[in-house]
């Protein structure tokens, strides 16, 4: 499950494994195609936020206008914007495989950058440390992929 944090300082930082954030992203596209108008995701509040402030329980992103522009309430963090812009968003949420917990991107505005907005607070989008249950998945996931390959699926 992915974590998001902020800190009094307003920056905030969405945290997932690679598969998590690439689902997300999956389904930023598959909004993007509907008639929806946002879609929203449950974060994990159980964890030490530290070195942020607080725990944020949910991530919603929503079709609008204009550059993309990520905001905070005590119960969310909106990603907003002109679906071209939610659309650029995505390409923050793709990392490979193997990303290491240190691997990050920012989302942030700086000049040049049009598909953000100037009002948009600062996001760190990185790597979160694998826990135990996700391990397990890995494994589960390799172990069906090796029987398949072997042909267990044939008989």
């Amino acid at each position: 499950m992915i974590e998001i944090c902020h800190s009094n300082r307003g920056n905030a930082d969405l945290s997932g494994t690679p598969e998590e954030l690439k689902t997300i992203a999956q389904s930023i596209q598959d909004l993007l195609d509907s008639e929806a108008a946002s879609i929203t995701f449950d974060a994990e509040t159980g964890h030490d936020p530290a070195p942020y402030d607080a725990n944020v329980p949910t991530l919603r992103i929503r079709k609008g206008t204009g550059p993309g522009k990520a905001s905070l309430t005590d119960e969310e963090l909106l990603i907003e914007g002109s679906p071209e812009s939610l659309l650029r968003f995505t390409s923050y949420l793709d990392f490979p495989p193997n990303a290491q917990p240190s691997n990050h991107t920012r989302y942030e505005y700086w000049t040049g950058a049009d598909w953000i907005s100037p009002e948009s607070m600062p996001l760190i989008i990185g790597i979160r440390q694998r826990r135990e249950e996700d391990e397990t998945r890995v494994h589960l996931e390799e172990l069906v992929q090796l029987a398949i390959s072997m042909g267990a699926g044939n008989a």
